[in-house]
């Protein structure tokens, strides 16, 4: 499965590395991000990455606030830090769905516009007691932060493949 991603400025995926190391965060090395679309691609990277450009240099780079800590629950738990769906992030979103609506198969459902909840997620713990743990560790501290995103990304297999700027 691919994704494109909004990447976080430097000062907030420095924060957010660090979070992910002191509550050991079972993550792929994967850099910190906003999912925007997850699916599989009937084009290479570098096409997808076209294809965002259509419209992100006539976008200004964008800040996003977080509003705290998330949980997803089920099979594979995934402690997040929530992030505001602001009018500006939603028209990037439809903005990324648009542009792949030609190379898109088998789009995630969570990530469609109507169900979409914009997260950076922090970890997946494997177990009860580490979830519990990782909450423990984060719930009393304030993880509200004004987050500049100024970039897309094509990620496949955790990895950066291309990036793309935004304005």
């Amino acid at each position: 499965m691919g994704r494109i991603a909004a990447l976080l400025d430097d000062h907030h995926t420095t924060l957010i590395r660090h979070l992910r190391k002191e509550i050991r965060a079972e993550n792929k090395p994967e850099v910190p991000h906003i999912a925007l679309h997850v699916g599989r691609y009937s084009a290479p990277p570098t096409d997808l990455g076209s294809a965002l450009r259509t419209f992100a240099a006539e976008m200004p780079p964008l800040k996003v606030t977080s509003t705290g800590l998330g949980l997803f629950t089920g099979r594979q738990p995934t402690v997040y830090l929530a992030v505001n769906r602001s009018e500006a992030l939603n028209t990037l979103h439809h903005n990324v769905w648009y542009a792949l609506r030609d190379h898109a198969r088998d789009p995630v459902d969570h990530y469609r516009p109507a169900r979409w909840i914009p997260h950076v997620t922090l970890g997946y713990p494997p177990n009860r007691r580490r979830l519990e743990q990782t909450v423990e560790a984060l719930v009393s501290r304030s993880l509200v932060f004004t987050l500049t995103i100024d970039r897309l990304a094509v990620i496949d297999d955790a990895e950066v493949d291309v990036e793309v700027p935004l304005g």
